[in-house]
């Protein structure tokens, strides 16, 4: 999200940022980025979604399954049976 705020602040202003920072957590721990590479790979994107825009017909849909793990306790229900 960073290195897209930095795209369109750079559209918008002709100056490119090339550093950032993002404050995170209860602490307000401060982690700071260089922007140059994160900005190329999200105008990589932003194409990407142009041409995909740009098509006369929808793209074929994908299924994502979520990367987490699984309660270990899922699938056993308790019954109130002691």
């Amino acid at each position: 999200m960073l290195a897209f705020d930095a795209l369109v602040l750079w559209k918008a202003s002709g100056q490119m940022p090339t550093k950032g920072m993002i404050i995170h957590g209860l602490q307000h721990t401060i982690l700071g980025l260089r922007l140059d590479t994160l900005i190329h790979e999200v105008q990589l994107l932003v194409g990407k979604l142009r041409a995909l825009l740009s098509e006369s017909s929808p793209p074929e849909p994908v299924l994502i399954l979520s990367g987490h793990p699984k309660p270990a306790n899922e699938g056993h229900l308790k019954t109130g049976q002691r």
